[in-house]
């Protein structure tokens, strides 16, 4: 299992090696919709 810090790290990188910057707001979603769906199973 991952902790929240190392998936949000993770994201943050890969959006910065895509040049696409990710706002506060855009972070929260996206792990929000990750533990919403790990959750489901």
């Amino acid at each position: 299992m991952y902790s929240a810090l190392t998936i949000a790290k993770y994201i943050i990188d890969k959006c910065t090696e895509e040049n696409s910057p990710i706002s506060n707001l855009q972070l929260q979603k996206i792990l929000y919709y990750i533990q919403r769906e790990f959750n489901k199973e």
